[in-house]
C-alpha cells in the first residue's frame, strides 16, 4: 500500500498549506517543490511563500530552459520511489511520476487564488492586480514546461488524479479568517479520503458523503475503481 500523497494544483490553490497540514496530521514527512527549487537555485529566502512576490523575475530568469526544474523533478521522483511515508506538493509530479502515490488535484479559480495571495502576502508587497499577474505568469511557465516534457495540458488534463477537488467557494472574502475556515473545511475532506485509502479510518468517508458541508461540495471527482457501491455517492460529480 502506498504511503505517499502528492498534492498538485495551480499557483496559490493551497498546495503547500494542505500538504503541511496533512503531513502533520498523518505524521508523514512534508516535501515542497518550492523549497527544493530554491535550494537548487541557491536562493536564500526568509519565506518560500513570499519569495514569489518579491523575487519573481529573478527566479523565473534562473529557471529559464527548465534545467533546474528537471533536476528538482528527478529528486522528487527519487523520494517517491523510497519507502518513507510523505506528503509532497509539486505541480507536475502526478504526470512525471505516475502510479507511485495517491494523486490529488486541488483546483481553485483565478479570483479565489488572488484572494489567497492577498491574505498570505506581506503587507504592502503586492497589490491584487499584481497578484493576478503573478498567478498568470507562474501558471504559464508551468504549463509550457509540462507541455514540453509530457505534451500534457496543465489546464485540462486530470486523468492521472485519484481525487479532484475545487475549493474556490471555500474563501468567501479576502480575509485571514475566511481563509482559515476554508482550509479547515477542505482538510476534513482530504483527510477523510486519504485515511480511507490508507485503510486507517473506513467510516469517515461515508459519513462525509452523507453531509451537506461546504467541504464535501468541493469534491469534483474520485477514482471509482477504489469505491465500494455504498460510497459511489462521492463519485457522482464527474469532471
Amino acid at each position: 500500500m502506498t504511503q505517499k500523497i502528492v498534492i498538485s494544483g495551480l499557483t496559490a490553490a493551497g498546495k503547500t498549506t494542505h500538504a503541511k497540514l496533512l503531513a502533520e496530521t498523518l505524521g508523514f514527512r512534508a516535501v515542497h517543490f518550492t523549497d527544493l527549487l530554491l535550494q537548487e537555485l541557491q536562493v536564500e529566502a526568509g519565506s518560500a511563500d513570499q519569495v514569489w512576490f518579491s523575487r519573481l523575475h529573478e527566479i523565473e530568469s534562473m529557471r529559464a530552459g527548465g534545467s533546474a526544474d528537471r533536476r528538482v523533478d528527478e529528486t522528487i521522483g527519487e523520494l517517491l520511489a523510497a519507502d518513507e511515508p510523505m506528503v509532497v506538493d509539486a505541480v507536475l509530479a502526478p504526470w512525471l511520476h505516475p502510479g507511485r502515490q495517491i494523486n490529488v488535484w486541488l483546483g481553485s479559480d483565478r479570483a479565489s487564488r488572488a484572494w489567497k495571495c492577498s491574505v498570505s502576502r506581506l503587507p504592502g508587497v503586492i497589490s491584487t492586480d499584481d497578484s493576478l499577474r503573478l498567478l498568470d505568469k507562474k501558471d504559464a511557465f508551468t504549463r509550457a514546461y509540462l507541455w514540453q516534457e509530457r505534451a500534457v495540458d496543465l489546464y485540462t488534463d486530470r486523468s492521472c488524479f485519484d481525487l479532484v477537488l475545487d475549493n474556490s467557494h471555500l474563501i468567501g472574502e479576502p480575509t485571514a479568517a475566511a481563509a482559515r475556515k476554508g482550509i479547515r473545511q477542505l482538510h476534513q475532506v482530504l483527510l477523510a479520503y486519504v485515511n480511507w485509502r490508507l485503510e486507517r479510518q473506513d467510516n469517515a468517508l461515508l459519513e462525509l458523503a452523507e453531509t451537506t458541508s461546504p467541504g464535501s461540495a468541493a469534491i469534483v471527482h474520485m477514482d471509482v475503481d477504489h469505491l465500494t457501491p455504498s460510497r459511489t455517492i462521492l463519485a457522482s460529480r464527474q469532471i
